[in-house]
């Protein structure tokens, strides 16, 4: 007997970890959408098959098929299981903030930060978000240079903003 969408997508959901509302705030739905496609009452729109399927590190066609896909680990499992490995020295002098914006409208920003900088503009208490070409508004700066503080680098977010812009925000050497 051959598993329905809805099945496949509560055990991808499961084997990857996640609540139904981390996938929902990730996919940009309510978290009623996702129990609604979970139960079989509804299915998600075609338009957010793509990115139904990296969330779980899957193809689209692995979701429709017949064969149990099994979750690959995604790059944010990859980076938190490699959090064990840093150390909580980091010496945030050495470190740059990158942030890269692909607007919906094609453009393309790149902007690198040194940390010591993004520590004083956090300190000014001004809202810094319009320096890297886009409203970054929804991005805690503050708790991505607490998580940094603590030993966090490499990608630390992607999200994409309410103007439709995809943001990555990545803390490097």
């Amino acid at each position: 007997m051959s598993k329905t969408l809805g099945e496949t997508l509560a055990s991808l959901r499961k084997q990857s970890g996640l609540t139904q509302d981390a996938v929902a705030e990730y996919i940009g739905v309510s978290p009623q959408a996702v129990s609604k496609w979970e139960t079989d009452a509804s299915c998600p729109d075609i338009m957010l098959l793509p990115k139904i399927a990296e969330l779980y590190g899957v193809s689209i066609d692995d979701l429709f098929s017949d064969d149990a896909p099994h979750a690959q680990p995604t790059a944010e499992e990859k980076f938190r299981k490699t959090e064990s490995h840093v150390t909580n020295s980091v010496n945030t002098d050495e470190l740059y903030l990158y942030v890269y914006v692909n607007s919906r409208t094609g453009d393309e920003v790149k902007v690198r930060v040194p940390f010591p900088l993004v520590r004083q503009l956090l300190n000014t208490g001004k809202n810094v978000s319009g320096l890297f070409g886009t409203d970054l508004s929804g991005i805690d700066l503050e708790s991505i240079f607490t998580c940094v503080q603590s030993g966090k680098i490499g990608e630390i977010a992607t999200v994409t903003t309410s103007n439709g812009d995809l943001v990555r925000i990545v803390v490097e050497k």
